[in-house]
């Protein structure tokens, strides 16, 4: 047997074949990894929001008046909240005449949250 002949491998054009195909993949996979990452950061937004709103109303029916900030719901103040929620958007929340509040985040963030409160029928939220 030639010595070339006995060699175990594989070729270039093998190689360069798998390469395309993982390639095409990633293009694939990549964008729909990011989208995925975007309607999970809304949807932990309205999660919060909801939360916020319960807390609120529970607040409300022991005291017989709306929370006058966020920390008045908190551990620290009621106890109504374990903590502060966060938005994974980098936004905050507040509680202002009986409204909850959601500032900042980018505007694309900001136009989804407020499609996604619209959709789910949460009212009394201000989005900005």
């Amino acid at each position: 047997m030639n010595k070339l002949q006995s060699k175990k491998g594989f070729t270039l054009i093998e190689l360069v074949v798998v390469i395309v195909i993982l390639g095409i993949l990633a293009m694939l996979v990549i964008p729909r990894v990011t989208e995925y990452r975007k309607t999970a950061t809304v949807k932990t937004c309205v999660g919060n929001i909801r939360t916020i709103k319960s807390a609120m109303s529970v607040y409300y029916a022991s005291s017989g008046h709306d929370p006058a900030d966020l920390a008045a719901l908190v551990n620290g103040g009621s106890g109504f909240l374990e903590n502060t929620p966060k938005c994974p958007a980098g936004a905050t929340y507040d509680i202002a005449g009986g409204k909850v509040t959601h500032t900042g985040g980018d505007a694309d963030h900001q136009t989804a949250v407020t499609s996604a409160l619209t959709d789910a029928g949460i009212t009394n939220v201000t989005v900005s």
